[in-house]
């Protein structure tokens, strides 16, 4: 394949203990991913009231690596979850068993979905790939 092998796939319930998420230093007594204290509690009612709107972004290299939603790790955490939905961006012979396969060359369409008005997924790596070979597989497509 174009982009080495990589998919991508959507999990409703990973467990949040096999994720590799930035491990940061507590604000104001709270472990906030990164955040103040104060917007990370508002996170964490919204979570609390509304459930997790937005799946986290994470990529499979030789870890589960948390690319976009750290904070969102850190509310469910919070909040007594163990898992959490999730899209992987990760080859298909290397990922955890179970997940949904998003067609690659609808990626763009599912991601601006789950994600709707937030666009940093874009900027992981593994996404980038993802999206050149998308454009490339429609492009392929289009003249065939």
């Amino acid at each position: 394949m174009r982009w080495h092998g990589f998919k991508a796939y959507y999990y409703e319930n990973m467990p949040m203990d096999i994720l590799d998420a930035f491990d940061v230093p507590e604000k104001d007594g709270v472990k906030t991913g990164g955040m103040s204290a104060k917007m990370f509690l508002k996170l964490v009612a919204s979570i609390e009231k509304k459930g997790l709107t937005n799946p986290i972004i994470v990529e499979h290299g030789r870890r589960l690596t948390v690319a976009m939603g750290n904070n969102r790790v850190w509310a469910m955490k919070h909040l007594g979850h163990t898992h959490i939905p999730v899209v992987l961006f990760a080859q298909d012979t290397d990922r955890p068993d179970g997940g949904e396969l998003i067609p690659t060359k609808f990626l763009e369409d599912r991601m601006k979905k789950i994600h709707p008005g937030d666009n940093t997924w874009i900027h992981s790596q593994v996404a980038r790939a993802l999206r050149r070979s998308c454009r490339q597989e429609v492009e392929d497509g289009a003249t065939t």
